[in-house]
């Protein structure tokens, strides 16, 4: 154990391992002495012996916390005991509460939050729709969020899940954007964080950014183009040969309500699968009128989603993450690199529909007393 932070945000640790360690992957698990344990949100390693494991953020009220690593495979255990202090760094925390509210057609957008923390700055959003319109979810950009399950009219399933941004990968406005305008600063984001709310239908997101340096007093929080994704009342399938996905070219079409998509190629890359498509409509520059949600589903039913990685005007392009081995209609498991059971279908399950109107908001800071 090298360092801990703790912020109001999150709780990040930083660990070193011996090279015997790194071939086995660490599970992290911590508590503190009031009897809370702390999810586990994310972590990365640097050449197989540094690693930065992210957690939630630590109760104020707690003094010591227990940190335990192990390996799936091996009962003995590494334990930790630290002495901590977390209401003295989270004391420098601004919450801010500024009741601020976007309403966009059937989409409500309400900005319930605003944490400035010393690791971290965060903006909480609650994402409303109608129930009842076959909704299916929120899309950020080209970040899908689903929302629960619902059935007569009354969310019937819960998720959640964690969107990494990745430093300086995305070009300008297909991410949110936090500015410091008294600094006039963009502060670069970090990370979504999202769960389904079981009792309005709807999503809570957390936004994640840099933090803020120095005292700030109005923030402009821009949002990417929003989607809203709707289901399909005959969602239109096709099967795909994953043996033939090197050669590059498709030509299939799948129904969307009224509009046509159309895959024009595939290609893989071990277990990464592309897919091209073209979604004709009406686009305003890079950001067109609708994305599509698709999926792979194997023999066995098992859906694999896909996640948008380019978009342009006309189409884009989806990446589907292969499992290692799949699971054939006879309920056996067979290599993907065998062409024997590979005939899998591709799904679209919903459509997004660009959401009009401003997408950009002004928060107050105000003076500390």
């Amino acid at each position: 154990m090298e360092r801990l932070l703790l912020d109001s945000t999150r709780t990040v640790v930083f660990y070193h391992v011996e090279p015997a360690l790194s071939e086995h992957p660490l599970e992290l698990k911590m508590a503190d002495d009031k009897g809370n344990n702390y999810e586990q949100r994310s972590c990365r390693g640097y050449q197989g012996r540094d690693f930065v494991a992210e957690l939630v953020a630590v109760d104020p009220a707690a003094e010591r916390l227990q940190l335990t690593f192990a390996t799936p495979d091996e009962p003995a255990r590494a334990q930790f005991d630290i002495a901590v202090n977390p209401a003295a760094v989270q004391a420098t925390t601004r919450e801010l509460w500024p009741d601020l509210q976007l309403n966009l057609g059937e989409l409500r957008l309400d900005v319930e939050h605003v944490l400035l923390g010393v690791s971290r700055s965060q903006v909480d959003i609650h994402a409303f729709w109608p129930l009842d319109q076959g909704i299916r979810g929120l899309g950020l950009g080209k970040v899908f969020l689903p929302g629960p399950v619902m059935d007569a009219g009354k969310p019937r399933s819960a998720a959640a899940g964690f969107v990494n941004a990745g430093r300086g990968e995305a070009p300008p406005g297909e991410q949110a954007g936090l500015l410091d305008v008294t600094n006039r600063r963009e502060l670069a984001p970090e990370g979504i964080e999202w769960q389904t709310d079981s009792t309005s239908g709807g999503l809570r997101t957390k936004l994640s950014f840099e933090p803020m340096i120095g005292t700030s007093r109005e923030l402009s929080l821009r949002l990417p183009p929003l989607y809203l994704y709707r289901t399909l009342a005959s969602p239109a399938a096709a099967p795909l040969d994953l043996a033939a996905a090197g050669s590059g070219s498709l030509n299939l079409s799948l129904p969307a309500g009224d509009v046509n998509l159309h895959l024009t190629g595939m290609s893989r890359e071990k277990n990464k699968l592309l897919v091209d498509y073209q979604l004709p409509g009406p686009g305003e520059g890079q950001w067109p009128l609708y994305l599509p949600e698709l999926v792979l589903v194997t023999p066995a039913g098992r859906e694999i989603d896909g996640r948008l990685e380019e978009v342009d005007a006309d189409g884009g392009r989806v990446v589907f993450y292969l499992p290692t081995r799949m699971e054939t209609g006879g309920g056996q498991a067979a290599a993907n690199t065998d062409p024997t059971g590979q005939s899998i279908t591709i799904k679209i399950k919903s459509l997004g529909k660009k959401v009009a109107g401003e997408r950009e908001l002004t928060i107050p800071v105000p003076a500390l007393d």
